[in-house]
């Protein structure tokens, strides 16, 4: 098999395709139009080569493009697939995550979602392809790639299936596998300040598509894709001391009553009873038990649980996913596992703090759900995983209470 690429090479009805691109849908016109185009018979079928330069070329095994059995719609959609992920900045992001073949099945996971059943080529994949568990739609990378992680870790019979599909999308001759591979390979030997400057520059210039030359285009996506775009391109949140926040709320969120004793005369008066100070303190601690947060998350923040119980706070714990799960009065114990791992719903935390008359509500999520419609009667604090929802999200804005980013390692 050659390597060589064809920078100039033009495919037979690969300009028709790119032209119903730019009519049908112009964000993903606009963008191919930045790209090189050629043609390299060792890509399996289509697929973006990066290069020490900085160039992009979107690439076509020739074979394949002309195989009669392929229709026009999915010579559409494979083209539309490779201009998703560029869109998310997918090329760029493998060292984030530990596993380059579970990062690639995450990825093709949330792009193919966005191709319609006649742009789909057989054999791609899709969440539900694993009918063993429950995926959630039109999520992030990130999201897939912990559920696909918390799955290969599972030893029951009952998800044994699912496992096995997944090891057969790892497999290096895999056409997911092989397609992404060129993602990465010409900037192994790149120092990581080169790549970096690289990724930034294609951000610039998918931020100028999205904010001046293709505006209009952007806006007529559906608003997940625009989502997901934005997390995407959009500056990593600045990291807020979340343990500080935290005790700050707890203390805030104290009650203090008058209470009669005959152990301390009153100081103003030497009579008795005098009176004494007393603070209460009942919590509410709700965790997002859908899957989301990893272990790491979850012990962190146990631990800090923890100094607020030592202190004297009364703390409910309530395991909830869309439906609450578990719920258990804290007393100092560790929590090994939680139960749950279904889709997400935060309105029947609130509701029950509203019912359970708690001084303040901590909710610990990624904060991937249906905007909250119950109204809490207390103070509340969301702690959002690092992953989870940014800060210039709809879902972040409307939530009800401080909202805080929260990461491993904060002080």
């Amino acid at each position: 098999m050659t390597q060589k690429l064809h920078a100039n090479g033009m495919i037979p009805d690969l300009t028709t395709i790119l032209v119903n691109i730019l009519l049908e849908e112009p964000f993903f016109g606009h963008l191919a139009a930045k790209l090189m185009r050629g043609e390299r018979d060792d890509v399996p079928d289509t697929g973006l080569i990066l290069d020490a330069g900085g160039t992009i070329t979107l690439a076509m095994n020739p074979e394949f493009w002309s195989e009669r059995k392929l229709t026009d719609r999915q010579r559409f959609g494979a083209i539309k697939h490779e201009l998703l992920h560029l869109a998310m900045m997918h090329p760029f992001r493998n060292t984030e995550f530990r596993d380059a073949a579970l990062y690639a099945i995450a990825a093709d996971l949330v792009v193919n979602q966005y191709l319609t059943k006649e742009q789909l080529r057989e054999g791609q994949l899709l969440p539900e392809h694993l009918s063993g568990i429950r995926l959630e739609p039109h999520r992030s990378l990130g999201y897939y790639y912990r559920q696909l992680e918390t799955l290969l870790a599972q030893t029951g019979k009952e998800s044994e299936a699912d496992r096995e599909t997944v090891r057969q999308w790892m497999s290096r001759d895999h056409p997911a596998q092989m397609r992404h591979a060129y993602w990465s390979d010409a900037l192994t030997e790149l120092p990581d300040e080169q790549k970096i400057a690289q990724a930034a520059a294609w951000q610039h210039q998918l931020n100028d598509l999205i904010t001046k030359e293709a505006q209009g285009a952007f806006y007529r996506l559906e608003e997940a894709l625009r989502e997901l775009i934005r997390r995407s391109l959009t500056p990593a949140n600045p990291v807020m001391d979340w343990k500080r926040a935290l005790r700050i709320f707890a203390t805030n969120s104290r009650r203090m009553a008058l209470k009669d004793t005959i152990r301390r005369p009153s100081k103003r008066y030497g009579t008795v009873p005098g009176i004494k100070i007393k603070r209460n303190q009942r919590l509410m601690v709700a965790l997002d038990t859908s899957g989301s947060l990893p272990a790491i998350i979850l012990a962190e923040f146990f631990r800090e649980i923890h100094q607020l119980w030592h202190a004297g706070a009364e703390l409910l714990v309530v395991e909830i996913d869309d439906q609450i799960r578990n719920r258990y009065w804290y007393r100092g114990q560790k929590v090994m596992e939680v139960a749950g791992r279904g889709s997400t719903a935060f309105d029947p935390a609130i509701l029950l703090a509203n019912e359970e008359g708690v001084d303040g509500l901590i909710y610990l999520t990624d904060g991937f759900g249906p905007i909250p419609e119950a109204a809490p009667r207390m103070p509340m604090l969301w702690l959002i995983s690092k992953d989870g929802i940014r800060s210039d999200s709809r879902i972040w804005q409307r939530l009800p209470g401080r909202v805080v980013r929260l990461v491993p390692g904060g002080k």
